[in-house]
């Protein structure tokens, strides 16, 4: 979930825009490709529920402040401490670089991995309201999140869901007419093939060799089958590595080309819809995904010495398994074979990966899908508490309302 292609890398967090009560808070741990996943499932629930998406900034500014709220959710003095919103907006100050999520109960919030797991359970608690976690969590119990997303490749356990793919932004109802916008807008030829390049990140580093092989593959395959690139590359390639693939690289071999580090462009849907094939780089689970959505053939290329037992090389390896992509080193890439040519294990996505979160949200989160808006005086705990009277539960409901407001204030 590392290093994205331009537009995954230019992506602004911003609040999207809506007309109901509905909040949904995604919180960003400064991670591109992460933040884009919890961005993807956030946007497709406030979609369902006319909802705005709210982006929270949650880095800690120390481990050893991860450590104590860690300690904190699996005792009772944190149950104790939330009676005092003044006092929980003071501890999120002192832990989290940015200010604490301010205003009306959400009604979901989503996270991911380590950085998000601790404070996606504190504010779940603190509102009362659902949450999402992506990535199994290590740090506070799966119990604290209302559903669980695993990554490909690593057996779920009970309770959790596994999609096909990591969320993405990229749509397949878009692809084909922001393909076709692209190819009037920038006249380029009927057949092109996509090269989305990343970099260093995620145990994986790309050697000079490995950039210049990567060239020479681009030329042999636009030479053997008459095809051009589109190709972009991403903030982690650097410019030497882009200096290394422009000196290299046959300009009849580029129909297009987005060099990050002179000028990014937000590119990849276009590209995606007016290709043939797609090639990735192994290290970003986000374009590799992204790529694999778009249900062309897809191809990782990895450097000459690729690490093991990464995500990125386990979400590869499962996806190669499964026929969705064909993983190649970049010296097979550079000597065009039978590997590239050779569709007949192709097996292209069977599966969105919106239906699978929107069936298992609709079953354990109903009472989000209720009503298009929800006004924040309606809403609910998620769970009556056993033995909770009626009137207790409208007080929970009431201090919900006054969390919000005091967190205001504060």
């Amino acid at each position: 979930m590392e290093s994205e292609a331009a537009s995954s890398e230019t992506t602004e967090f911003t609040t999207l825009p809506c007309d109901s009560q509905a909040r949904i808070i995604a919180l960003h741990n400064g991670k591109i490709g992460n933040d884009t996943h919890v961005l993807a499932i956030a946007s497709l629930v406030a979609e369902q529920i006319r909802g705005e998406v709210e982006v929270v900034d949650v880095k800690f500014r120390a481990p050893v402040l991860a450590w104590g709220l860690r300690r904190a959710l699996r005792s009772q003095i944190v149950e104790r401490l939330m009676q005092y919103p003044r006092v929980w907006n003071w501890i999120w100050r002192i832990a989290f670089r940015g200010e604490f999520p301010h205003g009306r109960p959400p009604l979901l919030v989503c996270g991911t991995l380590g950085r998000g797991e601790i404070p996606n359970a504190i504010l779940s608690r603190f509102w009362n309201c659902h949450s999402i976690h992506i990535g199994r969590p290590c740090r506070v119990d799966s119990t604290e999140f209302s559903l669980v997303i695993t990554p490909q490749g690593v057996e779920p356990e009970t309770g959790e869901v596994q999609l096909p793919v990591a969320p993405t932004q990229v749509s397949l109802n878009t692809l084909d007419e922001a393909g076709e916008r692209f190819r009037e807008d920038v006249e380029i030829p009927s057949r092109v093939w996509a090269m989305l390049i990343g970099g260093d990140g995620g145990g994986y580093r790309w050697s000079e060799r490995d950039w210049e092989r990567l060239a020479d593959g681009i030329n042999a395959l636009a030479s053997k089958y008459n095809i051009q690139w589109v190709l972009t590359t991403s903030r982690r390639t650097g410019t030497r590595a882009e200096a290394t693939l422009k000196s290299r690289i046959s300009p009849d071999s580029i129909a297009y080309a987005v060099w990050y580090a002179e000028n990014p462009q937000r590119i990849m849907s276009a590209y995606l819809g007016a290709s043939e094939r797609i090639f990735a780089t192994e290290e970003s689970i986000s374009m590799l995904s992204e790529a694999i959505v778009s249900r062309r053939p897809v191809y990782a290329l990895t450097p000459d010495r690729a690490p093991k037992r990464t995500k990125a090389h386990i979400f590869a390896r499962h996806q190669s398994e499964e026929g969705r992509l064909i993983r190649l080193t970049t010296e097979e890439f550079s000597t065009p074979s039978s590997r590239i040519e050779d569709l007949s294990e192709f097996q292209p996505l069977d599966q969105r990966w919106e239906e699978t979160v929107l069936l298992h949200l609709r079953s354990r989160c109903p009472d989000l899908f209720t009503n298009d808006a929800i006004p924040q005086s309606e809403i609910e705990p998620r769970e009556k508490p056993a033995g909770a009277s009626d009137s207790q539960q409208a007080e929970r409901s009431s201090e919900n309302q006054e969390r919000g407001d005091v967190s205001s204030a504060a």
